[in-house]
Order: C-alpha cells, then sequence, then structure tokens
C-alpha cells in the first residue's frame, strides 16, 4: 500500500453478502480478519483518519475494529469520522445494529450530518463525502450494481489508491 494519510469505507450490507446476517460464519470471520488486516496496513502506510459511512455491514463492522485499534494503538493517535446521510439513518436497524451504530457513534471524533432527511441522493453524497476526504478507499465488493459499486467507480476516478476484499474468497486486491 502507498503512503495513506485518510482512508474511507464501503461495501455490501449482510442481506448482499454470502453469510447473510450470521457473523459467526468462517466467510465473515475470515473477511473480517482480511478487514482488520487492510486497516493495520493502512495505519502502517500512515493514516490517522478514518471516515465510516455508519451503514449495515462493512462499515459498521470497519469502524468496529478500528475503535479497537485505537485502543491497542494510542500512540498512532487514529482518527475516526462518522458521516452520516441524513439525521436520524439507524432508525430502521435491527435492535443489535442500532445499539452497535450508537456505541459506534459515540467514540467518534467528530460526526457529519449530510442532511437532515433521507432523499434519493443522501447515500450517493455521503459515499462521495467521503472519497473527497480520503486518499485511500477500503471496500468489501463482490460485484454486482449498487452503492459500493458507484463508490468503487467515482473512487477510481478521483485516483485513489483502492484496497478491494472479495466476500466470496477473502482475496485482497490492491490497486493504485
Amino acid at each position: 500500500m502507498n503512503k495513506t494519510t485518510a482512508c474511507c469505507f464501503s461495501g455490501h450490507r449482510p442481506q448482499k453478502l454470502p453469510w447473510g446476517w450470521d457473523e459467526t460464519d468462517p466467510a465473515c470471520t475470515l473477511v473480517l480478519d482480511r478487514l482488520e488486516e487492510v486497516i493495520r496496513t493502512a495505519i502502517q502506510s500512515g493514516a490517522r483518519c478514518f471516515y465510516t459511512g455508519m451503514a449495515l455491514g462493512t462499515d459498521l463492522w470497519a469502524a468496529e475494529i478500528l475503535l479497537r485499534l485505537r485502543k491497542e494503538l494510542p500512540e498512532a493517535k487514529l482518527r475516526m469520522i462518522a458521516v452520516l446521510p441524513f439525521r436520524g439513518q439507524a432508525s430502521r436497524y435491527p435492535d443489535e445494529w442500532k445499539k452497535r451504530h450508537d456505541r459506534v457513534l459515540e467514540q467518534a471524533d467528530e460526526v457529519i450530518i449530510l442532511h437532515e432527511r433521507s432523499s434519493r441522493s443522501c447515500y450517493m453524497d455521503r459515499n462521495r463525502y467521503m472519497v473527497d476526504h480520503a486518499d485511500t478507499l477500503i471496500a468489501v465488493y463482490g460485484g454486482g450494481a449498487g452503492g459500493t459499486k458507484n463508490t468503487l467507480e467515482y473512487a477510481q476516478r478521483r485516483g485513489l489508491q483502492i484496497a478491494m476484499i472479495s466476500p466470496e474468497t477473502g482475496e485482497i486486491q490492491i490497486q493504485n
């Protein structure tokens, strides 16, 4: 990984992943291990600021890993910025995920709320904001249309380095 100062995350929500909501599935634990590996590599490459969109699945997993690493590596002075597409984003999350979201949000160094209400464009606005403030995108992506694909394409156009983790195999691909 090239020198990095700021990273953002993107990836599928649980319902689009091979293991669904089962975080005990070996495929899920492999991807979470790979996600931590990529975050650690980014930190070793100089990343200190991390943007998370706080969505179910990849965004929250990455934020939870980052918060754990922040405790483990206090000398790194890691910052986590939560970028919410709209106020009350987690209001429709399942209860367990809502609690996880709130725990992460309480520990964020900064919370940015882009819109007061949900709209057609608010998620795209959130993803573009994060890409515009980062030099590396860390993504869990297995193909198909949607927000993660759009974010990857935008990050490529903006010239970001991309670390992509396959949810099917756990393989990590680095695009410079």
